[in-house]
Protein backbone atom coordinates (compact mmCIF):
# COMPACT_ATOMS: atom_id res chain seq x y z
CA UNK A 1 0.00 0.00 0.00
CA UNK A 2 1.36 3.39 -1.02
CA UNK A 3 1.55 6.15 2.12
CA UNK A 4 -1.91 8.61 1.82
CA UNK A 5 -0.32 11.87 0.04
CA UNK A 6 -1.19 15.29 1.39
CA UNK A 7 -3.70 17.05 -1.72
CA UNK A 8 -1.82 20.20 -1.34
CA UNK A 9 1.95 21.34 -0.94
CA UNK A 10 0.41 24.67 -0.42
CA UNK A 11 -0.37 25.88 2.98
CA UNK A 12 -2.84 28.25 1.97
CA UNK A 13 -4.62 25.88 0.14
CA UNK A 14 -4.63 23.79 3.17
CA UNK A 15 -5.91 26.60 5.30
CA UNK A 16 -8.84 27.18 3.07
CA UNK A 17 -9.90 23.55 3.59
CA UNK A 18 -9.82 23.18 7.39
CA UNK A 19 -12.86 23.55 9.48
CA UNK A 20 -12.75 27.26 11.04
CA UNK A 21 -12.59 26.36 14.80
CA UNK A 22 -9.44 23.93 13.77
CA UNK A 23 -7.82 26.54 11.43
CA UNK A 24 -7.88 28.97 14.23
CA UNK A 25 -6.26 26.22 16.44
CA UNK A 26 -3.90 25.32 13.96
CA UNK A 27 -2.64 29.20 13.41
CA UNK A 28 -1.46 29.24 16.82
CA UNK A 29 0.91 26.56 16.22
CA UNK A 30 1.94 23.50 15.15
CA UNK A 31 4.17 21.94 17.93
CA UNK A 32 3.53 20.03 21.27
CA UNK A 33 2.20 16.57 21.71
CA UNK A 34 -1.33 17.43 23.62
CA UNK A 35 -1.82 20.13 20.74
CA UNK A 36 -1.32 18.31 18.07
CA UNK A 37 -3.41 15.24 19.70
CA UNK A 38 -6.27 17.82 20.27
CA UNK A 39 -6.24 19.46 16.70
CA UNK A 40 -6.05 16.00 15.29
CA UNK A 41 -8.79 14.15 17.47
CA UNK A 42 -11.21 17.38 16.70
CA UNK A 43 -10.30 17.01 12.74
CA UNK A 44 -11.31 13.10 12.93
CA UNK A 45 -14.18 13.74 14.77
CA UNK A 46 -15.26 16.45 12.01
CA UNK A 47 -17.08 15.47 9.01
CA UNK A 48 -13.94 15.42 6.63
CA UNK A 49 -12.48 13.86 3.45
CA UNK A 50 -9.87 11.17 2.76
CA UNK A 51 -7.20 13.92 2.14
CA UNK A 52 -7.82 15.96 5.24
CA UNK A 53 -7.43 12.73 7.10
CA UNK A 54 -3.93 11.81 5.70
CA UNK A 55 -3.31 15.62 7.39
CA UNK A 56 -4.64 14.58 10.69
CA UNK A 57 -2.81 11.39 10.54
CA UNK A 58 0.30 13.27 10.03
CA UNK A 59 -0.58 15.48 12.74
CA UNK A 60 -0.72 12.19 15.00
CA UNK A 61 2.74 10.83 13.81
CA UNK A 62 4.22 14.13 14.24
CA UNK A 63 2.97 14.26 18.19
CA UNK A 64 4.51 10.76 18.85
CA UNK A 65 7.70 11.88 17.28
CA UNK A 66 7.79 14.50 20.20
CA UNK A 67 7.11 11.69 22.36
CA UNK A 68 8.74 8.35 20.90
CA UNK A 69 8.76 5.95 23.17
CA UNK A 70 5.27 6.42 24.25
CA UNK A 71 3.82 3.22 23.08
CA UNK A 72 0.02 4.25 24.82
CA UNK A 73 0.02 6.87 22.00
CA UNK A 74 1.18 4.22 19.21
CA UNK A 75 -1.29 1.89 20.46
CA UNK A 76 -4.26 4.59 20.08
CA UNK A 77 -2.94 5.33 17.13
CA UNK A 78 -3.11 2.25 15.72
CA UNK A 79 -6.67 1.94 17.08
CA UNK A 80 -8.35 4.69 15.46
CA UNK A 81 -11.20 3.30 12.90
CA UNK A 82 -10.73 6.24 10.10
CA UNK A 83 -6.92 5.65 10.22
CA UNK A 84 -6.99 2.05 9.25
CA UNK A 85 -6.79 2.25 5.86
CA UNK A 86 -4.42 5.18 5.64
CA UNK A 87 -1.39 3.31 7.71
CA UNK A 88 0.98 1.22 5.76
CA UNK A 89 1.81 -1.89 6.75
CA UNK A 90 5.62 -1.47 7.77
CA UNK A 91 4.24 1.32 9.48
CA UNK A 92 1.80 0.24 11.72
CA UNK A 93 4.04 -2.97 12.56
CA UNK A 94 6.57 -0.65 13.95
CA UNK A 95 3.46 1.06 15.86
CA UNK A 96 2.10 -2.28 17.08
CA UNK A 97 5.73 -3.47 17.98
CA UNK A 98 6.02 -0.26 19.91
CA UNK A 99 2.55 -0.22 21.63
CA UNK A 100 3.70 -3.66 22.66
CA UNK A 101 6.92 -2.80 24.17
CA UNK A 102 5.50 -0.18 26.90
CA UNK A 103 3.48 -1.91 29.82
CA UNK A 104 1.99 0.57 32.51
CA UNK A 105 2.90 -0.96 35.91
CA UNK A 106 -0.03 -1.32 38.37
CA UNK A 107 0.98 0.76 41.26
CA UNK A 108 2.84 4.04 40.11
CA UNK A 109 2.64 5.55 43.79
CA UNK A 110 6.18 5.81 44.55
CA UNK A 111 7.13 6.94 41.47
CA UNK A 112 4.49 9.77 41.35
CA UNK A 113 5.05 10.63 44.97
CA UNK A 114 8.97 11.27 44.29
CA UNK A 115 8.07 12.92 40.97
CA UNK A 116 5.51 15.36 43.46
CA UNK A 117 8.16 15.84 46.01
CA UNK A 118 10.98 16.27 42.99
CA UNK A 119 13.14 14.45 44.55
CA UNK A 120 15.75 14.15 41.31
CA UNK A 121 18.33 12.09 42.77
CA UNK A 122 15.59 9.77 44.37
CA UNK A 123 13.47 9.45 40.87
CA UNK A 124 16.70 8.91 38.98
CA UNK A 125 17.85 6.26 40.55
CA UNK A 126 14.72 4.68 41.14
CA UNK A 127 13.90 4.59 36.82
CA UNK A 128 17.49 3.27 36.70
CA UNK A 129 16.43 0.32 39.51
CA UNK A 130 13.26 0.35 37.36
CA UNK A 131 15.12 0.20 33.94
CA UNK A 132 17.52 -2.83 35.32
CA UNK A 133 14.63 -4.89 36.40
CA UNK A 134 12.41 -4.79 33.59
CA UNK A 135 14.48 -3.51 30.59
CA UNK A 136 12.54 -4.38 27.72
CA UNK A 137 10.00 -2.44 29.03
CA UNK A 138 9.76 0.75 27.59
CA UNK A 139 7.82 3.03 30.17
CA UNK A 140 10.82 3.65 32.44
CA UNK A 141 12.69 4.19 29.80
CA UNK A 142 10.89 6.65 28.57
CA UNK A 143 10.31 8.38 32.03
CA UNK A 144 13.50 8.77 32.14
CA UNK A 145 14.01 10.11 28.91
CA UNK A 146 11.29 12.96 30.05
CA UNK A 147 13.53 13.34 33.21
CA UNK A 148 16.50 13.94 31.54
CA UNK A 149 15.02 16.36 29.28
CA UNK A 150 13.61 18.16 32.46
CA UNK A 151 17.58 18.23 34.17
CA UNK A 152 18.95 19.06 30.47
CA UNK A 153 21.38 15.60 30.79
CA UNK A 154 22.03 14.07 27.41
CA UNK A 155 23.96 11.26 28.86
CA UNK A 156 21.45 10.11 31.19
CA UNK A 157 18.90 10.52 28.23
CA UNK A 158 21.40 8.03 25.96
CA UNK A 159 21.74 5.73 28.86
CA UNK A 160 17.82 5.56 29.15
CA UNK A 161 17.87 4.56 25.08
CA UNK A 162 20.38 2.17 25.47
CA UNK A 163 17.97 -0.72 24.80
CA UNK A 164 18.41 -3.72 21.96
CA UNK A 165 14.09 -3.37 22.03
CA UNK A 166 14.42 0.60 20.56
CA UNK A 167 17.60 -0.63 18.09
CA UNK A 168 14.99 -3.20 16.81
CA UNK A 169 12.79 -0.07 15.71
CA UNK A 170 15.02 2.14 14.09
CA UNK A 171 12.74 5.17 13.99
CA UNK A 172 12.02 5.31 17.45
CA UNK A 173 15.37 4.91 18.86
CA UNK A 174 16.60 7.69 16.12
CA UNK A 175 14.06 10.06 17.43
CA UNK A 176 14.87 9.72 21.17
CA UNK A 177 18.70 9.82 20.19
CA UNK A 178 17.73 13.48 18.29
CA UNK A 179 16.49 14.50 21.40
CA UNK A 180 19.27 13.70 23.23
CA UNK A 181 21.92 15.30 20.77
CA UNK A 182 20.06 18.34 20.30
CA UNK A 183 20.64 18.75 24.06
CA UNK A 184 24.55 18.01 24.34
CA UNK A 185 24.69 20.33 21.29
CA UNK A 186 25.83 17.53 18.52
CA UNK A 187 23.76 19.05 15.89
CA UNK A 188 25.86 17.59 12.67
CA UNK A 189 24.93 14.37 14.44
CA UNK A 190 21.65 15.23 14.91
CA UNK A 191 20.80 16.32 11.01
CA UNK A 192 22.21 12.27 10.23
CA UNK A 193 19.36 11.13 12.56
CA UNK A 194 16.89 13.05 11.92
CA UNK A 195 16.66 11.79 8.14
CA UNK A 196 16.38 8.06 9.80
CA UNK A 197 12.79 8.75 11.74
CA UNK A 198 11.03 9.02 8.33
CA UNK A 199 9.99 5.79 8.35
CA UNK A 200 7.75 6.48 10.85
CA UNK A 201 7.35 8.97 11.66
CA UNK A 202 6.91 11.07 8.14
CA UNK A 203 9.08 13.01 5.48
CA UNK A 204 7.94 16.04 7.06
CA UNK A 205 8.64 15.54 10.69
CA UNK A 206 11.96 14.20 9.63
CA UNK A 207 13.06 17.36 7.38
CA UNK A 208 11.30 19.71 10.22
CA UNK A 209 13.80 17.76 13.02
CA UNK A 210 16.92 18.16 10.29
CA UNK A 211 16.05 21.92 10.27
CA UNK A 212 16.26 22.71 13.56
CA UNK A 213 19.18 20.60 13.82
CA UNK A 214 20.78 22.97 11.24
CA UNK A 215 20.30 25.97 12.42
CA UNK A 216 21.25 25.37 15.98
CA UNK A 217 24.14 24.24 14.52
CA UNK A 218 24.53 27.95 12.86
CA UNK A 219 23.98 26.66 8.80
CA UNK A 220 20.83 28.97 7.80
CA UNK A 221 20.90 28.27 4.41
CA UNK A 222 20.74 24.15 5.06
CA UNK A 223 17.92 25.01 7.64
CA UNK A 224 15.80 27.16 5.27
CA UNK A 225 16.51 24.48 3.04
CA UNK A 226 14.91 21.66 5.73
CA UNK A 227 12.35 24.14 6.43
CA UNK A 228 10.70 24.53 2.88
CA UNK A 229 11.05 20.51 1.98
CA UNK A 230 9.33 20.05 5.51
CA UNK A 231 6.46 22.72 4.93
CA UNK A 232 6.51 20.55 1.25
CA UNK A 233 5.53 17.60 2.99
CA UNK A 234 3.48 18.69 5.44
CA UNK A 235 1.98 22.11 5.02
CA UNK A 236 0.33 22.49 7.80
CA UNK A 237 3.54 23.00 9.81
CA UNK A 238 2.84 26.71 11.37
CA UNK A 239 6.06 26.97 13.04
CA UNK A 240 7.81 25.70 10.31
CA UNK A 241 5.91 28.54 8.07
CA UNK A 242 7.08 31.40 10.29
CA UNK A 243 10.27 30.56 11.00
CA UNK A 244 11.30 29.95 7.19
CA UNK A 245 9.29 33.28 6.29
CA UNK A 246 11.47 35.00 9.14
CA UNK A 247 14.49 33.73 8.04
CA UNK A 248 13.84 34.53 4.26
CA UNK A 249 14.08 38.35 5.02
CA UNK A 250 16.58 37.57 7.52
CA UNK A 251 14.15 39.13 10.19
CA UNK A 252 16.13 36.52 12.63
CA UNK A 253 19.16 38.91 12.93
CA UNK A 254 17.27 42.51 13.13
CA UNK A 255 18.17 45.02 15.81
CA UNK A 256 16.62 48.08 15.75
CA UNK A 257 17.62 51.40 18.61
CA UNK A 258 15.14 52.41 20.74
CA UNK A 259 14.00 56.19 19.93
CA UNK A 260 13.37 57.79 23.66
CA UNK A 261 14.18 57.84 26.88
CA UNK A 262 14.18 53.90 28.35
CA UNK A 263 13.55 53.51 31.97
CA UNK A 264 14.02 49.13 32.77
CA UNK A 265 11.79 49.05 36.14
CA UNK A 266 12.50 46.30 38.73
CA UNK A 267 10.60 45.44 42.09
CA UNK A 268 11.85 42.57 44.46
CA UNK A 269 11.50 41.23 47.54
CA UNK A 270 14.12 38.17 49.13
CA UNK A 271 16.08 37.40 46.12
CA UNK A 272 19.21 39.53 46.70
CA UNK A 273 21.20 36.61 44.94
CA UNK A 274 18.85 36.63 41.96
CA UNK A 275 19.09 40.41 42.31
CA UNK A 276 22.63 40.41 41.96
CA UNK A 277 22.99 37.91 38.88
CA UNK A 278 20.21 39.90 37.26
CA UNK A 279 21.64 43.44 37.61
CA UNK A 280 25.22 41.83 36.63
CA UNK A 281 23.62 41.03 33.14
CA UNK A 282 22.00 44.29 32.67
CA UNK A 283 25.47 46.22 33.21
CA UNK A 284 26.72 43.67 30.82
CA UNK A 285 23.92 44.57 28.18
CA UNK A 286 23.75 47.41 25.60
CA UNK A 287 21.63 49.53 27.48
CA UNK A 288 22.56 52.99 25.71
CA UNK A 289 21.65 55.72 27.76
CA UNK A 290 18.58 53.77 29.39
CA UNK A 291 17.77 54.59 33.35
CA UNK A 292 17.06 51.86 35.86
CA UNK A 293 14.99 52.23 38.93
CA UNK A 294 14.41 49.17 41.01
CA UNK A 295 12.09 48.93 44.47
CA UNK A 296 12.96 46.96 47.26
CA UNK A 297 10.07 45.73 48.45
CA UNK A 298 10.76 45.46 52.33
CA UNK A 299 12.87 42.70 51.95
CA UNK A 300 14.54 41.08 55.02
CA UNK A 301 17.76 39.52 53.52
CA UNK A 302 21.12 41.43 51.71
CA UNK A 303 18.87 43.02 48.69
CA UNK A 304 19.79 46.29 50.21
CA UNK A 305 23.45 45.80 49.79
CA UNK A 306 22.99 44.66 46.55
CA UNK A 307 20.85 47.36 45.51
CA UNK A 308 23.47 50.07 47.25
CA UNK A 309 26.67 47.70 44.85
CA UNK A 310 24.92 48.21 41.86
CA UNK A 311 23.33 52.15 42.47
CA UNK A 312 27.60 52.63 43.06
CA UNK A 313 28.88 50.72 40.06
CA UNK A 314 25.77 52.25 37.51
CA UNK A 315 25.90 55.88 39.30
CA UNK A 316 22.93 57.27 40.74
CA UNK A 317 22.18 59.40 37.74
CA UNK A 318 21.61 55.86 35.98
CA UNK A 319 19.85 53.80 38.82
CA UNK A 320 17.46 54.98 41.21
CA UNK A 321 16.49 53.16 44.24
CA UNK A 322 13.10 52.82 46.24
CA UNK A 323 13.19 51.28 49.85
CA UNK A 324 9.72 50.44 50.97
CA UNK A 325 9.26 48.86 54.48
CA UNK A 326 6.93 46.36 53.68
CA UNK A 327 5.80 43.78 50.75
CA UNK A 328 3.29 45.85 49.09
CA UNK A 329 3.04 43.50 46.60
CA UNK A 330 3.56 42.94 42.68
CA UNK A 331 1.05 45.19 40.99
CA UNK A 332 1.17 48.23 43.61
CA UNK A 333 4.77 48.09 42.96
CA UNK A 334 4.65 47.74 38.91
CA UNK A 335 1.96 51.00 39.79
CA UNK A 336 4.62 52.96 42.04
CA UNK A 337 7.62 52.45 39.83
CA UNK A 338 4.99 53.83 36.62
CA UNK A 339 3.49 56.94 38.60
CA UNK A 340 6.74 57.72 40.87
CA UNK A 341 10.33 56.60 39.37
CA UNK A 342 9.61 57.04 35.33
CA UNK A 343 7.52 59.47 34.78
CA UNK A 344 10.01 61.27 32.35
CA UNK A 345 10.66 58.04 30.17
CA UNK A 346 9.48 57.42 27.08
CA UNK A 347 9.49 53.32 26.96
CA UNK A 348 9.45 51.06 30.54
CA UNK A 349 10.54 48.00 30.43
CA UNK A 350 9.23 45.90 33.79
CA UNK A 351 12.19 42.57 33.90
CA UNK A 352 11.45 40.88 36.72
CA UNK A 353 14.65 40.11 39.61
CA UNK A 354 15.54 37.19 38.17
CA UNK A 355 15.93 37.23 34.57
CA UNK A 356 18.85 37.17 33.10
CA UNK A 357 19.02 39.52 29.48
CA UNK A 358 21.23 38.75 26.77
CA UNK A 359 23.96 41.56 25.53
CA UNK A 360 21.28 42.54 22.50
CA UNK A 361 18.42 42.47 24.10
CA UNK A 362 17.27 46.35 23.95
CA UNK A 363 17.71 45.80 20.50
CA UNK A 364 15.68 42.80 19.73
CA UNK A 365 12.79 45.05 21.23
CA UNK A 366 13.57 47.96 19.39
CA UNK A 367 13.20 45.55 16.00
CA UNK A 368 9.60 44.17 17.23
CA UNK A 369 8.93 47.93 17.92
CA UNK A 370 9.81 48.24 14.13
CA UNK A 371 7.89 45.22 13.07
CA UNK A 372 4.79 45.81 14.99
CA UNK A 373 4.33 49.21 16.34
CA UNK A 374 0.92 49.62 16.90
CA UNK A 375 1.48 46.90 19.92
CA UNK A 376 0.33 47.72 23.53
CA UNK A 377 3.10 45.54 25.04
CA UNK A 378 6.17 43.38 23.25
CA UNK A 379 7.59 41.04 25.10
CA UNK A 380 10.05 37.85 24.67
CA UNK A 381 10.71 34.14 24.82
CA UNK A 382 11.62 33.11 28.14
CA UNK A 383 13.78 30.08 28.92
CA UNK A 384 14.47 28.24 32.11
CA UNK A 385 18.37 29.20 33.23
CA UNK A 386 18.87 25.61 34.60
CA UNK A 387 17.92 23.98 31.13
CA UNK A 388 17.94 26.58 28.95
CA UNK A 389 16.20 24.26 26.17
CA UNK A 390 12.76 24.37 28.13
CA UNK A 391 10.36 27.26 26.83
CA UNK A 392 8.54 28.67 29.74
CA UNK A 393 6.63 31.35 27.99
CA UNK A 394 6.34 32.07 24.38
CA UNK A 395 3.69 33.78 22.89
CA UNK A 396 0.31 33.49 24.41
CA UNK A 397 -3.17 33.04 22.35
CA UNK A 398 -6.56 32.82 23.65
CA UNK A 399 -7.31 29.29 22.76
CA UNK A 400 -10.90 28.91 21.11
CA UNK A 401 -13.50 27.53 23.59
CA UNK A 402 -14.87 24.23 22.76
CA UNK A 403 -18.49 25.49 23.59
CA UNK A 404 -20.15 29.11 23.94
CA UNK A 405 -19.12 30.53 27.24
CA UNK A 406 -21.89 31.56 29.44
CA UNK A 407 -23.34 35.27 29.82
CA UNK A 408 -22.65 35.05 33.51
CA UNK A 409 -19.86 33.42 35.30
CA UNK A 410 -20.49 29.99 37.21
CA UNK A 411 -19.31 31.26 40.46
CA UNK A 412 -19.14 27.91 42.07
CA UNK A 413 -16.53 26.70 39.76
CA UNK A 414 -12.58 27.43 39.81
CA UNK A 415 -12.80 29.03 36.82
CA UNK A 416 -15.69 31.47 36.31
CA UNK A 417 -15.15 31.71 32.56
CA UNK A 418 -13.46 29.15 31.59
CA UNK A 419 -10.97 31.03 29.07
CA UNK A 420 -7.53 28.98 28.48
CA UNK A 421 -3.83 30.78 26.66
CA UNK A 422 -1.78 28.47 24.80
CA UNK A 423 0.79 26.74 26.34
CA UNK A 424 2.66 24.90 23.03
CA UNK A 425 6.05 25.97 24.85
CA UNK A 426 6.44 23.51 28.17
CA UNK A 427 4.94 20.75 25.69
CA UNK A 428 8.31 19.23 24.89
CA UNK A 429 11.76 20.76 24.19
CA UNK A 430 12.39 24.55 22.91
CA UNK A 431 14.05 23.30 19.81
CA UNK A 432 14.02 27.26 17.63
CA UNK A 433 10.01 26.71 16.97
CA UNK A 434 8.95 29.67 18.93
CA UNK A 435 11.50 31.92 17.28
CA UNK A 436 9.78 34.43 15.25
CA UNK A 437 7.76 37.89 15.59
CA UNK A 438 4.20 38.26 15.44
CA UNK A 439 1.34 39.09 17.00
CA UNK A 440 -0.52 37.66 19.96
CA UNK A 441 -2.76 38.33 23.19
CA UNK A 442 -0.54 38.66 26.09
CA UNK A 443 3.51 38.27 26.80
CA UNK A 444 5.12 36.88 29.48
CA UNK A 445 5.83 39.64 32.56
CA UNK A 446 9.31 38.40 33.17
CA UNK A 447 10.83 41.06 30.72
CA UNK A 448 8.13 43.18 28.76
CA UNK A 449 7.99 46.84 27.06
CA UNK A 450 5.72 49.43 26.93
CA UNK A 451 5.59 52.91 25.61
CA UNK A 452 4.21 54.85 28.60
CA UNK A 453 1.15 56.61 27.18
CA UNK A 454 -0.09 53.20 26.21
CA UNK A 455 0.05 51.35 29.66
CA UNK A 456 -1.65 54.46 30.75
CA UNK A 457 -4.27 54.22 27.82
CA UNK A 458 -5.44 50.55 30.02
CA UNK A 459 -5.25 51.60 33.31
CA UNK A 460 -2.64 50.59 36.38
CA UNK A 461 -2.08 46.73 37.28
CA UNK A 462 -4.74 45.79 39.74
CA UNK A 463 -4.32 45.66 42.97
CA UNK A 464 -7.05 42.83 43.14
CA UNK A 465 -4.86 40.23 42.29
CA UNK A 466 -1.99 41.50 44.92
CA UNK A 467 0.46 40.02 45.94
CA UNK A 468 0.90 38.26 42.39
CA UNK A 469 0.00 36.19 40.10
CA UNK A 470 -1.79 36.85 36.65
CA UNK A 471 -1.74 40.93 36.99
CA UNK A 472 0.41 41.37 34.06
CA UNK A 473 -1.99 39.17 31.79
CA UNK A 474 -5.15 40.68 33.19
CA UNK A 475 -3.74 43.85 32.22
CA UNK A 476 -3.19 42.72 28.45
CA UNK A 477 -6.70 41.34 28.35
CA UNK A 478 -7.82 45.16 29.05
CA UNK A 479 -5.49 46.11 26.28
CA UNK A 480 -6.94 43.94 23.77
CA UNK A 481 -10.67 45.04 24.65
CA UNK A 482 -9.13 48.89 23.55
CA UNK A 483 -8.25 47.09 20.27
CA UNK A 484 -4.36 47.10 20.97
CA UNK A 485 -2.33 42.92 20.74
CA UNK A 486 0.83 42.28 22.39
CA UNK A 487 3.93 41.80 20.52
CA UNK A 488 5.90 38.96 20.46
CA UNK A 489 9.81 38.81 19.93
CA UNK A 490 10.33 34.91 20.03
CA UNK A 491 14.55 36.06 19.13
CA UNK A 492 15.04 37.65 22.12
CA UNK A 493 15.59 34.90 24.82
CA UNK A 494 15.77 35.72 28.34
CA UNK A 495 16.96 33.17 30.73
CA UNK A 496 15.02 32.90 33.90
CA UNK A 497 16.28 31.45 36.52
CA UNK A 498 13.16 30.78 38.92
CA UNK A 499 12.05 27.16 37.47
CA UNK A 500 8.20 27.23 36.05
CA UNK A 501 6.11 25.46 33.66
CA UNK A 502 7.35 21.66 33.11
CA UNK A 503 10.12 22.26 35.44
CA UNK A 504 8.71 22.52 38.61
CA UNK A 505 5.41 22.13 41.18
CA UNK A 506 4.79 25.53 42.25
CA UNK A 507 4.85 25.42 46.71
CA UNK A 508 1.36 25.25 48.07
CA UNK A 509 0.62 28.86 49.36
CA UNK A 510 2.12 30.15 45.86
CA UNK A 511 -0.29 27.75 44.20
CA UNK A 512 -3.20 28.58 45.79
CA UNK A 513 -2.28 32.31 45.23
CA UNK A 514 -2.48 31.84 41.76
CA UNK A 515 -5.42 29.80 41.81
CA UNK A 516 -7.16 32.79 43.63
CA UNK A 517 -6.03 35.24 41.53
CA UNK A 518 -7.01 33.11 37.84
CA UNK A 519 -10.31 33.17 39.51
CA UNK A 520 -10.58 36.40 40.27
CA UNK A 521 -8.92 37.71 36.61
CA UNK A 522 -11.59 35.73 35.16
CA UNK A 523 -14.29 37.35 36.90
CA UNK A 524 -13.10 40.45 36.05
CA UNK A 525 -13.66 40.32 32.16
CA UNK A 526 -17.02 38.70 31.07
CA UNK A 527 -18.28 36.18 28.32
CA UNK A 528 -18.54 38.75 25.79
CA UNK A 529 -15.31 40.91 26.26
CA UNK A 530 -13.33 37.08 26.33
CA UNK A 531 -15.21 36.22 23.01
CA UNK A 532 -14.42 39.48 21.65
CA UNK A 533 -10.56 39.05 22.65
CA UNK A 534 -10.44 35.31 21.12
CA UNK A 535 -11.92 36.74 17.94
CA UNK A 536 -9.28 39.80 17.77
CA UNK A 537 -6.47 36.92 18.33
CA UNK A 538 -7.48 34.88 16.04
CA UNK A 539 -7.51 37.58 13.23
CA UNK A 540 -4.43 38.98 13.81
CA UNK A 541 -2.76 35.55 13.62
CA UNK A 542 -4.50 34.58 10.28
CA UNK A 543 -4.25 37.76 8.75
CA UNK A 544 -0.10 37.15 10.10
CA UNK A 545 -0.17 33.97 8.49
CA UNK A 546 -1.73 34.60 4.84
CA UNK A 547 1.02 37.05 4.59
CA UNK A 548 3.91 34.89 5.61
CA UNK A 549 2.23 32.40 2.81
CA UNK A 550 2.63 34.87 0.28
CA UNK A 551 6.34 35.43 1.38
CA UNK A 552 7.15 31.66 1.74
CA UNK A 553 4.85 30.94 -1.57
CA UNK A 554 7.89 31.04 -4.53
CA UNK A 555 10.79 29.67 -2.70
CA UNK A 556 8.36 26.81 -1.59
CA UNK A 557 7.06 26.26 -5.17
CA UNK A 558 11.16 26.36 -6.18
CA UNK A 559 11.38 23.78 -3.66
CA UNK A 560 8.56 21.40 -4.84
CA UNK A 561 10.07 21.72 -8.15
CA UNK A 562 13.37 20.34 -6.67
CA UNK A 563 11.40 17.83 -5.05
CA UNK A 564 9.85 16.38 -8.28
CA UNK A 565 13.21 16.61 -10.40
CA UNK A 566 14.94 14.60 -7.36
Amino acid sequence: MQRPSLFTRDPATLFSALPGPLRERLGIGSCGVRNLLDMAGRGLDAPHNAALGAVYADMLFSALGESPLNGELAGRILNIPELRELIEPDRAALLRSLADAWQRPANLSYFQNLAARRDMAKLRGFLEGRICAEPDNLFWREQALTLAISEGDPDFALAALDSDVLRGLAPVHAAGRWQAFYMAGRHDEGADLAQETEALFGAGFAHARAAESALAGGGRGEGLCRLLASLARSPWRVNELLRASELLDGQDQETAPMRGQVCVLLYTWNKADDLDAALAALARSDLGLARIAALNNGSTDHTARVLAKWQGEFGRDRMSVVELPVNVGAPAARNWLLHAEAKDADWLVYLDDDALVPRDWLGRLGAAVQRLPEAGVWGCRVVDDAQPLLAQSADYHLTPPGAALADAPDLSRIEPHPFKLSNLQIQGLDRGQFNYVRPCASVTGCCHLFRRDRLLEAGDFSLYLSPSQYDDMERDLRMLAKGRLAAYQGHLRVRHRKRTGRSTLVPGQENANALGNRYKMQVLHGAEEIAEATRKDAEAVLADLQARMERVRPALEEQCATDQDS
